[in-house]
């Protein structure tokens, strides 16, 4: 289908490991053979609906884009659904990865991966493990908990760990996850408690595909997931797109990414956390870098190809 603007839109179906992943492919329109492909991956419980603006704006600047749902969210199969798992989740980027090399009119030599929060940990991650990747973007990326999490206290973290440890075990037992929101208010259990989350899903209207409660037992093992620690084996280009005044991933635990890796570049703008998802002023800077960035990794045409 065609989504205007110079931008055709396709599903795309991956198979990862047996389980049935649901894709879109952003494509310039009347744009020749070997383009260029960035692969992109969503945070803690996102859906690929919520990444339509950023893939259709990397689309315009001549780079094909492939957004996805993880397994057991969005369009994608798997049950028990809302499950958030981090091995499968990585495994599902890299089945993404493969499909989209191999799709008609991509360019299997450049192709890029692009997360976002838990998404950026992810891309990081695989490139560390040897995804055939040229690049990787990751945009306010996880690297661990920070010491304090705004909008909870001590009593709340304590009710957040039992519920995490409850759906942990429980599903390990053979039991149905203990689901939590995604998103309360202060002081309420769930994974986010910030003023700043509750405005915007209040903005977001209730009409906006979204997930509302997750299985929380994954929190147990991103205690020890830090993208970070091994930044240092990606071999390719790595572009850490910041916020100054991020709480959920801070600036000095998202800087170690950009430090450790061989070829990293930090860039830091003046924003929260959230605004990198939907504040479209903001997008438009970050995206004139990370296009810049692109086309000095991937998207540069080469002798004999058709122009990306």
């Amino acid at each position: 289908m065609t989504a205007g603007s110079g931008v055709t839109i396709d599903d795309v179906d991956i198979d990862s490991g047996g389980v049935r992943l649901t894709g879109r492919l952003h494509r310039p329109a009347g744009a020749g053979d070997r383009l260029p492909l960035v692969v992109m991956c969503q945070g803690f419980g996102g859906l690929a609906a919520r990444l339509r603006m950023q893939a259709h704006t990397l689309a315009e600047a001549g780079v094909a884009t492939l957004t996805f749902d993880y397994r057991s969210f969005g369009r994608s199969g798997g049950v028990p659904r809302h499950v958030v798992d981090l091995a499968g989740q990585r495994a599902d980027l890299r089945a993404a990865i493969v499909a989209g090399s191999a799709l008609p009119g991509v360019d299997p030599s450049r192709v890029a991966v692009w997360g976002v929060s838990l998404g950026g940990a992810h891309a990081v991650h695989v490139a560390a493990d040897g995804a055939p990747v040229a690049a990787v973007i990751a945009q306010v990326p996880f690297n661990g908990f920070p010491r304090r999490v705004e909008g909870r206290n001590r009593w709340t973290t304590a009710r957040l760990f039992a519920a995490i440890v409850r759906d942990r075990l429980g599903r390990r037992l053979g039991a149905a996850p203990h689901y939590v929101p995604l998103v309360g208010r202060p002081g309420e259990v769930a994974i986010v408690t910030t003023p700043e989350a509750v405005r915007h899903v209040t903005d977001l209207g209730p009409d906006v595909e979204r997930v509302e409660q997750v299985a929380p037992g994954a929190a147990l093992d991103m205690l020890r997931y830090r993208p970070g620690d091994v930044a240092d084996r990606v071999p390719v280009p790595v572009l850490v797109c910041a916020a100054e005044f991020d709480t959920e991933t801070p600036l000095p635990l998202v800087r170690r990414i950009a430090d450790r890796a061989p070829h990293g570049e930090l860039r830091v703008f003046p924003a929260t956390h959230l605004e990198f998802y939907d504040d479209p002023q903001l997008w438009a800077r970050v995206a004139r870098t990370q296009v810049e960035f692109l086309r000095r990794t991937v998207a540069a045409e080469a002798p004999g190809r058709g122009a990306g």
